[in-house]
């Protein structure tokens, strides 16, 4: 894979060579055995101490469980050799379900939120969840690749709606309705976090307009690390 530069000279001087070794996986969210379970241990780490610094700091320790890692149904990383660079976390929910709609996670989002997604039509939902970025490499360039590749978990999987509660305290807000992802209601305060809800359609899905990153994008999923469906999961173009 070609080197792609997503910072200036000096910014992040090991970016250029780490992102000319990264590999992006997808891999269950409750791998039974396997290979995939090293992968998972150490995604679990990675995004573990992350996490409890942000709730930590948010003064929402209460509020943080790793059982919120362990429920899901896929894991998006994106890695450089050992190193991991960034993740996402998804999992499935079916709109009709009353124990999704009861469900700890689904405390995030309002009934106004839920109507309107069911007068939109969607059933059947993927989660967006604990968006997270290496701190070592935050500003360099990965957010937005990051989120794309999420996106493409998203196109790919047959759901009718990816959802989010998008922090508006940093650049993850402003990134996701760059990315079609579209903002309900006002902001809201969930978790000591300030955020808005936000969903996004396979109609409404935008690539990054950086030609460069757009097309480290495609080249990361072409080449994906892909453990989950396996010849179930759609291709995306």
């Amino acid at each position: 894979m070609r080197t792609i530069h997503l910072v200036g000279n000096g910014e992040k001087p090991n970016i250029s060579y780490l992102l000319s070794q990264a590999q992006y996986h997808v891999i269950p969210g409750k791998p039974i055995r396997g290979e995939n379970i090293d992968m998972y241990n150490r995604g679990y780490k990675f995004w573990k101490d992350i996490w409890w610094n942000i709730y930590n700091k948010q003064n929402s320790l209460d509020e943080f469980s790793h059982e919120d890692f362990q429920r899901q149904d896929c894991i998006g990383i994106l890695t450089s050799g050992d190193e991991f660079l960034g993740m996402s976390l998804h999992s499935y929910h079916n709109i009709r379900h009353l124990p999704s709609l009861e469900s700890h996670y689904f405390k995030f989002y309002n009934g106004e939120f839920i109507d309107h997604l069911k007068q939109m039509g969607a059933e059947v939902l993927l989660s967006f969840e604990y968006f997270t970025l290496n701190p070592s490499y935050v500003g360099a360039g990965l957010s937005k690749v990051v989120m794309s590749l999420g996106q493409k978990v998203f196109l790919s999987s047959g759901a009718d709606a990816l959802i989010a509660p998008a922090r508006t305290d940093n650049p993850t807000f402003s990134s996701s309705i760059a990315m079609g992802f579209k903002a309900f209601g006002e902001e809201v305060f969930t978790r000591n976090f300030p955020v808005n809800l936000i969903y996004c359609t396979p109609d409404s899905v935008r690539e990054i307009a950086d030609t460069g990153k757009r097309e480290f994008v495609d080249k990361l999923w072409q080449l994906r690390v892909d453990s989950v469906w396996g010849s179930k999961l759609k291709e995306v173009a």
